[in-house]
């Protein structure tokens, strides 16, 4: 997610917001058992099932994808970073 967070920094989620809504970026668990930061919005229309997320990062060498909700594990919504 560069220049938004770097590789090494420590990031803070509120675990309690779990859910891409509004869109913003989010920590998800990865399919490999690892934590990426991404970020998140609803791409499906209201009552649309099933619901559309677009997954996307700032760093560019990533593409973006488009998963279902039931696809994504959120973490929590992202607040802020510490760089050592």
């Amino acid at each position: 997610m560069l220049p938004l967070i770097d590789d090494g920094d420590v990031v803070f989620a509120d675990t309690r917001h779990r859910v891409p809504s509004p869109p913003g970026v989010y920590v998800l668990a990865d399919q490999f058992g690892g934590v990426v930061v991404k970020n998140l919005e609803v791409v499906s229309r209201p009552n649309e099932e099933p619901i559309m997320v677009r997954v996307s990062s700032n760093n560019t060498k990533y593409r973006d994808s488009e998963l279902t909700l039931d696809e994504i594990f959120i973490i929590g919504m992202y607040v802020g970073r510490f760089t050592v």
